[in-house]
């Protein structure tokens, strides 16, 4: 399984996230820096037919800081799957972050 590190201490709003994403996931030049794009360009992520885990580093720093942009996220990604699972196909990505309660 490929792991991509996200540090969300460096996140500080839609445009950093997509300057993160984008660098960490390597999304292509042209990619829209938009949610649609993000949800596109995480989609295309498939290492040889096994999961990718998005491991997001710091995350209680994001949700405290920014809890609807954590929850864009985590909500993209739970899209993503929904919508392989709805074609017939298995995920792609797997979640993990620590949060205190």
């Amino acid at each position: 399984m490929k792991t991509i590190h996200i540090d969300c201490k460096l996140i500080k709003d839609k445009e950093s996230l997509h300057d993160i994403f984008a660098a960490a996931c390597e999304f292509p030049e042209d990619y829209g820096r938009n949610w649609d794009a993000w949800i596109d360009s995480l989609s295309d992520l498939k290492p040889h037919g096994k999961l990718t885990l998005i491991q997001l580093d710091h995350a209680e720093d994001l949700a405290g800081r920014k809890p609807k942009l954590f929850r864009k996220i985590v909500d993209g990604i739970a899209f993503i799957n929904w919508r392989q699972i709805e074609d017939g196909r298995a995920p792609l990505l797997a979640l993990a972050y620590e949060r205190q309660g």
